[in-house]
């Protein structure tokens, strides 16, 4: 079986390298995601003032402008609370906190919340075998350690198993998969981070259960909290995923971060409940390895890790998102990013320095209040949120809405305010080159298994301070707004079936050559990713550049450190290789895509 799946593995990797991902893995892709509606049941968190829960709002502001100026980082939004109050809080255009994000590896402390209830409501034991609760997954002739692997080595990522997250665009069925794969060591004895463990946990509770996660996790968790509606990603068999795939909003993940500050407890409507037991918190902070987490060692409890401020952890998805909790200072920081770090970045070291040790700016009595240290705070707050932004419908008649929207403007001779060279470009379709340029960022496309044709046709409408981009790809027509004047305007894109919603923004230029140059920044608020597309216009023909944030570099990064662990020597080699990018030309158009267009008469636009 080992063999089969290190073939298995080869065989993706080479697929990936000559960008064959229509046939990349062996079940069709399912579109899952919908739009995002908010849920009328959602509580939100008391706010107070920094001064009256012992913080200095210019400590405060200089901790956001620290975070803010490290460009590594790229922070999209924060919040901070302090004896369970939020006293800071801040997004960066686009990001709204209306939107859930998705939260990547920080689902994995959600699902080890679960665990901690299903064996405290007797559903599981920690001592519980695989093999017990999955025996018709077993065959006949399989490695003999598959019969002691229990709950507890999934939880501390201690299974020691080869079958990853690699492996899981390759299975249909991912619990017989795993249980069928061979051992990287013994379990209990090592450290070795995969995410299929945390999958086996959310599968185990939902055949226990006889629900799914969400379902199970509704009444006991999502629901006391005030969480509201929740989207989980789910496996080919439509079990939630566990290691990954949650979205929540920023302050759903600093409640989570409270509540085990809290021991567990949380009070709503004057009633205290013990959520989560409190014998679980503690052995879930309990680290059980020590490993390297980048470039510095770190403890790794039941699905979470330990942060470096006395006493602290946190729950750690890639690309920068985090719930910080630091009980000495009664202190929960939450975060997204798109940083291009796996795992903690500079903000761990932004934070231990504001919040790791005893502070005058920071303590347990409160402050005289400070209206002007309170003014500033907010003005740099409201500075980068999302105020004053106009939401245009976007639905698939969205292109014409905006242009009717805009009618008048034009009716009135503004037009005319556009240089020669841009009134050219107003109003023209293009038909392109086949490429991997794809509206939707690569690293999107390869977690949702959701790959794209890439873009064959474009059109645009320009003004002065408003643009809207026409984009034709696969089955799709999608339209969509952007400012030219910094603040962005929103679109919902259809990709293969499943809804996003996007804020864009738009800059007109020219390159040294004096052509005009126009490039459109599409965020897709719900994740950490920006897709980057710079059109060239020269005479009937357009130039497209694509790249994204965090960089697809780094993705391929990700991916390398995602199958680091094996001990295969073809998976070595090809990663390796991938690495040293040493597969020329089709490697570096798929990481870095460039299509031509050519303008087509159209009377679309009459």
């Amino acid at each position: 079986m080992d063999l089969i799946s290190q073939l298995k593995n080869a065989d993706f990797l080479m697929k990936a390298l000559r960008g064959d991902f229509q046939k990349i893995t062996p079940y069709p892709f399912r579109a899952e995601k919908k739009e995002y509606v908010p849920s009328p049941d959602r509580q939100p968190l008391e706010r107070s003032t920094p001064e009256q829960e012992g913080v200095r709002p210019q400590h405060l502001e200089n901790f956001l402008r620290e975070l803010e100026d490290c460009k590594s980082i790229q922070v999209h939004s924060i919040m901070v609370l302090r004896h369970g109050k939020v006293i800071a809080e801040s997004f960066w255009k686009p990001y709204s906190p209306d939107y859930p994000q998705m939260v990547y590896s920080l689902s994995k402390s959600v699902t080890g919340m679960a665990v901690g209830i299903a064996v405290s409501e007797g559903l599981l034991s920690l001592e519980e075998k695989l093999a017990d609760i999955f025996p018709e997954k077993l065959t006949p002739i399989r490695n003999p350690r598959i019969n002691a692997l229990t709950i507890r080595h999934l939880l501390c990522m201690g299974s020691g198993i080869r079958f990853n997250e690699l492996g899981s665009v390759e299975e249909q069925d991912w619990v017989k998969a795993y249980m069928q794969s061979d051992f990287l060591f013994d379990p209990g004895t090592k450290f070795a981070y995969n995410s299929m463990n945390s999958y086996l946990l959310s599968a185990a509770i939902c055949r226990k259960s006889g629900m799914s996660l969400v379902e199970y996790l509704r009444p006991r968790l999502f629901a006391p909290l005030g969480i509201g509606e929740i989207f989980w990603e789910t496996c080919p068999a439509g079990i939630e995923k566990g290691g990954w795939g949650l979205y929540l909003r920023l302050e759903d993940m600093a409640k989570l971060g409270q509540l085990y500050l809290q021991k567990g407890r949380w009070t709503a409507a004057d009633k205290t409940r013990q959520i989560v037991p409190e014998t679980w918190v503690e052995e879930s902070t309990k680290m059980r390895f020590t490993t390297m987490m980048g470039e510095h060692k770190a403890g790794y409890g039941y699905q979470l890790w330990d942060f470096p401020v006395e006493g602290s952890y946190h729950f750690n998805g890639v690309f920068g998102q985090y719930v910080v909790v630091m009980p000495k200072q009664d202190i929960v920081i939450a975060l997204t990013s798109g940083s291009e770090s796996l795992f903690v970045d500079e903000s761990a070291k932004i934070i231990a320095k504001y919040f790791g040790k005893e502070s005058e700016d920071v303590r347990q009595k409160s402050f005289v209040q400070r209206p002007r240290e309170q003014y500033s705070l907010r003005k740099f707050a409201s500075e980068r949120n999302l105020f004053g932004a106009t939401k245009i419908p976007s639905d698939n008649t969205g292109y014409r809405h905006v242009w009717k929207v805009w009618k008048d403007f034009l009716g009135q001779g503004k037009q005319a305010e556009l240089p020669p060279e841009l009134q050219k470009i107003n109003h023209q379709t293009y038909m392109l080159e086949k490429s991997y340029g794809s509206l939707m960022p690569f690293i999107l496309q390869a977690v949702h298994n959701n790959f794209c044709d890439g873009i064959r046709e474009i059109g645009f409408r320009l003004t002065k301070s408003f643009c809207t981009v026409k984009v034709r790809e696969g089955n799709d027509l999608n339209y969509i707004n952007a400012s030219m004047d910094g603040l962005p305007r929103y679109s919902r894109l259809r990709i293969n079936g499943e809804e996003y919603e996007a804020g864009s923004v738009a800059k007109l230029c020219y390159d040294e050559d004096g052509r005009p140059v126009l490039k459109l920044y599409i965020t897709f608020l719900e994740t950490p990713h920006t897709r980057v597309i710079k059109f060239v216009f020269c005479g009937d023909r357009v130039i497209l550049r694509f790249r994204e944030s965090p960089s697809l570099e780094a993705s391929v990064e990700l991916l390398c450190e995602l199958v680091g662990n094996s001990d295969s020597a073809l998976e070595k080699t090809v990663m390796d290789a991938i690495r040293q990018k040493k597969f020329g030309d089709r490697f570096a158009r798929i990481l870095k895509p460039r299509t031509i267009g050519k303008k087509v008469e159209t009377q679309e636009h009459s």
